[in-house]
This record gives C-alpha cells, structure tokens and sequence, in this order.
C-alpha cells in the first residue's frame, strides 16, 4: 500500500479567555430537536438565560454543545442552577473559558457541521445565497471522509460569522440547524500515492526544493501506512 506524508506542525496559539459568556452544555444526544434547546436557554423564566449570541457543537464530542450569550450573566445565571431539564433530558451545564484562537483563519472558507445527508451542492449554494447573500465557488463542497453531515465550503465574498450563525440558527436547512465555524489557516499537507520506495528524506528534500515543489523548508515529515 502507499505511503503518506503529512507535514503536521499546527501554526495554532493559543491564550486563555477572561470570565466568559459561554456555558458547556452535555447531554444533546438525547434531544429530539436542537432547536428546542435554544428556546429553552433563551428563556430567562425556565433557564435562567437570555439572549444567544452562537451556538456550535464540539468538533469531537457530538454530545456536547457551547452556547454564548450576548451577556456575561446570562452565563453565570444559567450555571448556576441545579438543574436544567430539555424534553424530558436532564443537561449538565458549566461556564466554559474557551481558548481563543490565534492563527488567522480563512475568510472565505466556513465548516458547516448537521447537514441533512440528502442536501446538494446545489441547494447549499442556494441556502447561503437566499439566506445570507453568499455565493459559494464552484466545485468547493468537500463533505468529511468520515461523517456526511459535515462539509467544507468556499464563498466568493468574505464571511461574517457571527451573522452567519445566527442565519444557520434561525432559519433550518431541509430541517436542519447547521452549526457553522471558521476554518484555520494551517501550514499542514497531506501528500497521498506515495510508492513504497520513497523515503521520509526523499519526501523532505522534495517538498524543500522550491524549483521542483513551489515548497520552502520543512519542520517534520510523518510517514505513515
């Protein structure tokens, strides 16, 4: 079988966020609807919340989701009751001091994760631009090798994430609520159909030949089946 190369060196930094407006909140797959959830933080009555800024689902947990609201004590009042109860499924929630990103991101590229297996490109595309006046780039939906419910898109303009979330909240997909994130720019390849006889250093000098690969020098090389 051949080999791949990855050089796997993350440009990410990372520096802790001050007393935040975000509370982690496990238990999700046993909800019937997501959207429920929202309705429910969003009541100050029955949670102890308010108004929501965004919402996404942690990218290795689907079990848990972070919500933000427009207010610190939105946060702390929804932590702090005992217990929060959604359909019949009782949550564990916590304030959550996220870590917040460094690395500059792509303006234009979006990961958008709930997608209903039988949407198109096509319909995408129509969404985004009837929803939120984008304009994806032809041939640029990749759906995830693993889980079709998640894919990568490329707009012609520049996103506004914030915005963006709140359409994907607010306005269902084939009834899907997409959760929508930024995509970081990395200093990471993937180099696959590599022959049997081809050598880690052989990899390394290839990718540092400017002349032959457009490359530059090279941290690491991994060499993997």
């Amino acid at each position: 079988m051949p080999k791949r190369s990855t050089n796997c060196q993350s440009l990410t930094r990372y520096t802790q966020r001050k007393p935040s407006k975000t509370v982690r909140v496990r238990g999700m797959n046993k909800i019937r609807t997501r959207e429920s959830v929202n309705s429910y933080f969003e009541s100050k009555k029955r949670a102890g919340g308010g108004d929501i800024e965004s919402r996404y689902t942690d990218e290795e947990d689907d079990d848990t989701v972070y919500i933000t609201f427009n207010e610190e004590n939105a946060a702390k009042a929804v932590a702090d009751r005992e217990h929060h109860t959604v359909d019949g499924v009782d949550l564990t929630v916590s304030l959550y001091s996220p870590y917040v990103q460094t690395t500059p991101s792509y303006t234009n590229k979006v990961l958008i994760k709930g997608l209903n297996a039988k949407t198109t490109e096509t319909l995408l595309g129509l969404y985004l631009e009837a929803k939120a006046n984008y304009t994806l780039v032809d041939g640029s939906l990749t759906y995830h090798a693993v889980r079709d419910d998640v894919a990568l898109v490329t707009t012609e303009q520049d996103i506004d994430f914030k915005t963006l979330e709140r359409v994907c909240r607010e306005k269902p997909l084939e009834g899907s609520n997409l959760d929508v994130s930024s995509v970081p720019i990395s200093n990471c390849i993937l180099v696959s159909n590599i022959p049997d006889n081809v050598t880690q250093d052989m990899v390394e000098l290839y990718f540092e030949n400017n002349r032959r690969s457009n490359g530059g020098p090279v941290s690491k090389v991994e060499m993997f089946k």
